[in-house]
């Protein structure tokens, strides 16, 4: 199954069934890229994840969804856990990390967080998500998916006040200012990389697309999550300056980069990567 075809519905109706069961409709993926974009990316994780369990234990693709996914409003007094709130989760497993992305504990068990509701009194930028090749070639497409993590690499930021919260503003970011939950965990697929492009691609943005490289300082590796949080708010701050300094989005209407929150980013090719971002609504 590891190298189907993606025209040959590797995942199977009863996974994506399962995963749509989960999603949420004002989440991070849900709103950048639509529910059918949303739902495949997800199943991605979730075959990402099935495929790295030994063989001869391995359950049906649908059943270790239907077991091993679930959201926060599920677990009961998620206050008193690492977590906020509205979170798509996937359970790891005691001595085997599934995913190239954090652990978050939740009580006795530890999850890792595939995708979360956008915070009260913001707006997701529609985002073009697709992984390099997927318009025109699906088979090189899903090679490249094959190698890289599906994972979205979500950022969470510490509150005094409220434990911790979903995004973290670009503006603050870039300059340094925040610290995020597991700032120092150290993703596998940026350990010897020194550059990765960010690419964005924002449907209705006055025509914007285009992409920025950002690189390790003095040619260290974009290990961890702060490093890359910083780096990717850098490169949307230098993104959006190219066009002004307000940038006009369709239903979403003017905004300043002082208006931006980084929600995380998605890996979309070797080496290339994309934020999901989204804008504080003005009254």
């Amino acid at each position: 199954m590891a190298g189907a075809s993606p025209n040959r519905d590797v995942f199977g109706a009863h996974l994506l069934d399962t995963i749509r069961g989960v999603l949420l409709d004002h989440s991070a993926l849900f709103l950048s890229s639509g529910s059918d974009a949303a739902v495949k990316q997800l199943a991605r994780v979730v075959h990402h994840a099935w495929i790295r369990l030994p063989v001869d234990s391995r359950p049906l693709l649908h059943d270790f969804a239907a077991t091993s996914l679930t959201y926060a409003p599920a677990i009961m007094d998620m206050q008193h856990h690492e977590l906020p709130s509205g979170c798509v989760l996937l359970r790891g497993a005691p001595g085997n990390q599934y995913l190239d992305a954090p652990l978050y504990d939740c009580g006795h068990l530890k999850y890792h967080v595939i995708d979360c509701c956008i915070p009260a009194g913001y707006r997701a930028i529609p985002s073009n998500l697709s992984t390099s090749y997927e318009l025109w070639s699906p088979q090189r497409a899903w090679a490249v998916q094959s190698r890289i993590n599906p994972c979205p690499i979500l950022f969470f930021q510490r509150s005094s006040w409220s434990g911790c919260r979903f995004g973290v503003p670009v503006e603050e970011v870039a300059n340094g200012g925040v610290d995020l939950l597991h700032g120092d965990h150290r993703l596998y697929a940026l350990k010897d990389k020194t550059s990765l492009k960010i690419k964005m691609d924002w449907s209705g943005v006055r025509g914007q697309s285009g992409e920025k490289q950002i690189r390790g300082a003095k040619g260290s590796p974009l290990r961890n999550l702060n490093r890359l949080a910083k780096l990717t708010a850098g490169a949307v701050r230098k993104f959006m300056a190219g066009g002004g300094t307000t940038t006009t989005l369709e239903g979403l209407g003017e905004f300043t980069v002082r208006d931006v929150l980084l929600l995380g980013v998605i890996f979309v090719g070797d080496g290339a990567a994309t934020p999901l971002l989204a804008v504080r609504m003005r009254d």
